[in-house]
């Protein structure tokens, strides 16, 4: 009996073990490698937010067959516009896309679907007009 209960005793503790060693391989992806510095800056985020929740004509995401197409509305247009869009993708960072935001006349920029796998994106795009900050989300089934 008392052999038994060593046994079953070491055997715990290699079952310990191996959950220990196995959870230190486990790859922990937070949602952006900068998390808990942008969360300082919440505030300032709440009021880009605000901002483009504001505007009369809104930013327009769509998609078709080769692209994923981003419509900025006429109205921006005649401001001076900076910025940059991040494709997130929750699932796996490997897959994440950054861009400057590069608009044509006609307010528009395209991206090739070649450039994407297939699957959910969020889709953030943080801008400047006229020096008012914006910020847009978007969810994106990329199919």
């Amino acid at each position: 009996m008392k052999n038994f209960v060593i046994a079953f005793f070491l055997l715990f503790l290699l079952s310990i073990a191996v959950r220990i060693f196995l959870s230190a391989q486990q790859e922990v992806q937070l949602v952006s490698k900068s998390y808990y510095p942008k969360g300082v800056d919440y505030q300032r985020h709440i009021e880009k937010l605000k901002r483009t929740s504001g505007l009369r004509e809104k930013i327009i995401l769509s998609q078709n067959k080769d692209s994923v197409i981003l419509q900025f509305p006429d109205t921006l247009l005649q401001k001076k516009i900076l910025g940059n869009i991040e494709f997130f993708r929750p699932s796996n960072s490997n897959f994440d896309k950054h861009f400057a935001l590069l608009l044509e006349k006609n307010g528009m920029q395209k991206f090739a679907k070649s450039n994407f796998s297939t699957g959910k994106y969020l889709i953030k795009i943080e801008f400047n007009a006229d020096s008012l900050e914006y910020f847009q989300e978007f969810d994106l089934l990329i199919h």
